[in-house]
Parts: C-alpha cells; sequence; structure tokens
C-alpha cells in the first residue's frame, strides 16, 4: 500500500498541474491519502519501514492542498473579474449617459421673452408675446375654452451662406399637447431665405387652451439635426 500510495501521490501532483485537471487529480489524491494513513499505522504497529507510506501520504497531501487551492483561487479569480466587468459596465453606461445628456444639453436650449439661441447657424431671439391675441379676422372660429397666441421673433443668418427660416419651422405644446397654428390673421405665416448676416422678423400664432398651466414654443429649423430651442410662454 506504501508504493501504491506513493504512486498515486506523484500521479495527482502531476495532474493537479494541469489547468481545469484538478477534480480528476483529486480522487487519486484522496485514495494516496488513504492507503498512505492505513499503510503507516499498519506498520507502525509491526515496526515495519514506512518510508514509502509516509512519502506517499506526504505526496497526496500536497495534492490536495494544491487542488483545493487551485478551486479557491480560480473561484476568487472569477468573482472578482466578474465584479470587475460588472463595475466597467456600469461605468460604460454611466459614461454614455452622461454623454447623452451632455449631447442633449448641447442641442436642446430653453430661452423666455427677450433670449436668444442659435439653432443651425440661426440666432433666434424671442422678442415678445401676447398670451391673449384678439387682433384676428371676424371670420375665425375659436373653439370654446381656447385663445389665440402670438409670438414675435428675431432672425439672424450668422452662417456665411443663405439659410431658410420660416413660421412652419414652429410647433407649439400646452401641457405637452400639440396646438394648432392658427391662420386667420394677415401675417400668420412667413418663409424668407436669409443671405449670410441678414436679420427678418416674423410671428407665429396658435390656438390654445385657455387654461393651460405650461405653453411652449419649439423651433426645430432642420429635420436633419436634433438641434431645436424651446421658448417658454407661460
Amino acid at each position: 500500500m506504501g508504493v501504491a500510495s506513493l504512486v498515486l501521490g506523484i500521479i495527482s501532483i502531476i495532474i493537479g498541474l494541469v489547468p481545469f485537471c484538478g477534480i480528476i487529480a483529486l480522487v487519486p489524491a484522496i485514495v494516496g491519502f488513504i492507503l498512505g494513513i492505513v499503510d503507516t499505522v499498519s506498520k507502525s504497529k509491526k515496526h515495519l519501514p514506512k518510508g514509502m507510506s509516509i512519502a506517499g501520504l506526504i505526496l497526496s497531501i500536497i495534492a490536495i492542498i494544491f487542488i483545493i487551492g487551485y478551486f479557491v483561487l480560480v473561484g476568487l479569480g472569477t468573482a472578482i473579474f466578474s465584479t470587475a466587468s460588472d463595475e466597467i459596465s456600469d461605468a460604460r453606461n454611466a459614461m454614455n449617459s452622461i454623454n447623452e445628456q451632455i449631447a442633449e444639453s448641447l442641442s436642446n436650449y430653453t430661452c423666455y421673452v427677450g433670449g436668444s439661441a442659435t439653432v443651425d447657424d440661426i440666432k433666434v431671439t424671442f422678442t415678445s408675446v401676447d398670451q391673449n391675441f384678439t387682433d384676428y379676422s371676424s371670420y375665425a372660429t375659436v373653439k370654446s375654452g381656447y385663445k389665440i397666441i402670438k409670438a414675435d421673433f428675431e432672425f439672424e443668418n450668422m452662417d456665411t451662406t443663405s439659410s431658410y427660416v420660416s413660421s412652419y419651422d414652429f410647433d407649439c405644446y400646452a401641457d405637452d399637447v400639440s396646438c394648432s397654428a392658427f391662420y386667420y390673421v394677415e401675417d400668420s405665416s412667413f418663409s424668407t431665405s436669409l443671405d449670410a448676416g441678414r436679420k427678418a422678423k416674423g410671428s407665429v400664432y396658435f390656438e390654445v387652451p385657455a387654461y393651460a398651466d405650461d405653453i411652449e414654443i419649439v423651433y426645430d429649423g432642420n429635420i436633419w439635426t436634433d438641434e431645436k430651442v424651446t421658448f417658454i410662454v407661460k
């Protein structure tokens, strides 16, 4: 049994050195450990030499410790790698979110009366607003519970080439609900091409609920980009 314990101890160490084969090496290591103990105890009672059984016992113990330690290290490494991967993924998601917020803040502006914002090289200034506009055609019909607002804007082309501005570049929202444009006014719609450095003025009209809490007018001068500006009416 001493020889068997020694051989099994050597085999278990050799197999244990092969990556991912520890579970296989554990079996001969345990068997060698048991045989080494049995042989050592039996020879001790008979006062016989027990060098090989002790050597096999030691090699088997070393193999068992090595195999268990290997699995512990692999488990810890896997856990650490998994945690690190999750943290990297969370950090990447947070960075993407920050980049999106930065991009949104750079491409979307909010202005009040008197404020200006440059969208696609067109500087748009919210010059004034009439929240109860009534100077429209007598033939016009305003829905019950609604009113007409008039918003005045000034445009300046900051580009080196000509640009186009139009009343159709504007949308209105009351309490986040889209509102209809109102055209029963002489200058209710405009469109013009601005040369470099030139300015123009225009007004837009919308039919909105009379008791809306929030009214916003959104200018989106280029459908091909995300740049827009929100003018706060109320």
